[in-house]
């Protein structure tokens, strides 16, 4: 697998995973804040996400900290092992909450 392909497919898994985890935090909805948090990640050859670290705010700390409880609450990438090789893999992530209508 090319590393262009292997990087889009690690974003799209941890993507996923994050949307199944999501809950838009209640206080946050009801004061109407949204806002985009980027986050970087170590993944490990076995798949375990550490090294979580919000490398840019979104402007609402209840934001930032829920972004990065939610990607320790994930833990782990089961198929990571699979694409990455035994190789270690740094990844950006980018939260983005919006409300929607």
């Amino acid at each position: 697998m090319s590393e262009d392909k292997m990087t889009s497919h690690m974003l799209g898994t941890i993507l996923r995973s994050f949307q199944e985890h999501f809950v838009y935090p209640p206080f946050a909805q009801k004061q109407g804040w949204e806002g985009e948090v980027l986050v970087v990640l170590q993944l490990s050859a076995e798949g375990e996400i550490s090294d979580i670290r919000v490398v840019r705010s979104s402007g609402y700390r209840i934001l930032d900290d829920d972004a990065l409880l939610i990607l320790r609450k994930i833990g782990s990438i089961p198929d990571a092992r699979a694409w990455l090789g035994g190789r270690n893999y740094r990844a950006r992530i980018p939260v983005i909450y919006r409300l929607t209508s």
